[in-house]
C-alpha cells in the first residue's frame, strides 16, 4: 500500500535537533523512525557504487550501512560522535549542523526530496558544496530533488537541470535551465553579454530589471 508521507522527505529551513544527541545518534534515530531499522529500504546498489562512499563504510557494520552512507556522503564521519549542539550546548559547527539537518532526511530513500532555503546560514561556497552532494546523491539514488533557494550563486544554479523562477507569487519560468535565456529573449528581455544566468534571472524578475533589459 502506498502512503504519501513515505514518498517525500522535507529539509527544513531551520536546524531543529536534540542538542545532546550525537550526529550518529541523530541519524540512527531518523533511520529507525523512517525504516523501522530495515536496511533493505535504505540500500541502493547505485549509491553503493560510489567509491568515496564505499571507502568510508567498507569496515562498518552492514546493519548500519544506511547511516554510515549518509555520514560519508556529507563529510560528517569525523564528527559522528560529537553532540549536534545548539547555542547552549557545545557541538558541531553551524555548517556541520546544517548538513546534519540535510542528512536526517536522506537516511532513508524517499522518491522526492524537497528543501526550503537549505542555504540558510551558509556562505556561497558551502551552499555549492551542499547542493553538489545532494545532486550527486540524488542522481545515484534516483531521487527527484526540489529546492527553494534565495539568490543562489551562478555555480550553484549550474548544478540544476531545471528551474522555476518565482516573483511575487507568480511563476515566470519553469523548464530546462539551458533554455531560460532564449525564453526571455523571445519575450524581449535580453541578458547582457557578460552577465551570468543566475544574476540575470534575479534582476529581470524585478520591476527595475524589466525596464533595464526590455528595449
Amino acid at each position: 500500500q502506498w502512503y504519501i508521507e513515505n514518498a517525500f522527505a522535507y529539509i527544513d529551513q531551520l536546524d531543529k535537533h536534540a542538542p545532546r544527541l550525537t550526529v550518529d545518534e541523530t541519524f540512527e534515530f531518523s533511520f529507525q523512525c523512517k525504516t523501522g531499522g530495515t536496511f533493505k529500504q535504505a540500500q541502493d546498489p547505485r549509491v553503493l557504487q560510489d567509491p568515496k562512499v564505499m571507502a568510508a563504510i567498507q569496515e562498518a557494520d552492514r546493519s548500519r550501512l544506511g547511516v554510515n552512507m549518509v555520514l560519508a556522503s556529507l563529510g560528517l564521519t569525523g564528527v559522528r560522535d560529537t553532540f549536534v549542539g545548539n547555542t547552549a550546548v557545545r557541538g558541531v559547527s553551524g555548517g556541520q549542523r546544517r548538513r546534519v539537518t540535510v542528512g536526517e532526511m536522506i537516511t532513508s530513500r524517499q522518491p522526492v526530496l524537497c528543501g526550503d532555503e537549505i542555504s540558510t546560514g551558509l556562505d556561497a561556497a558551502s551552499t555549492f558544496d551542499m547542493v553538489q552532494v545532494l545532486t550527486h546523491f540524488g542522481k545515484l539514488a534516483q531521487m527527484t530533488r526540489v529546492f527553494a533557494l534565495l539568490q543562489p550563486s551562478p555555480e550553484t544554479v549550474s548544478l540544476f537541470d531545471e528551474i522555476i523562477l518565482v516573483s511575487e507569487g507568480l511563476i515566470l519560468y519553469a523548464g530546462p535551465i539551458d533554455e531560460v535565456e532564449d525564453y526571455f529573449a523571445q519575450l524581449g528581455y535580453r541578458s547582457p553579454q557578460f552577465m551570468d544566468v543566475a544574476d540575470f534571472l534575479q534582476t529581470v524578475s524585478t520591476e527595475d530589471g524589466k525596464k533595464l533589459y526590455h528595449p
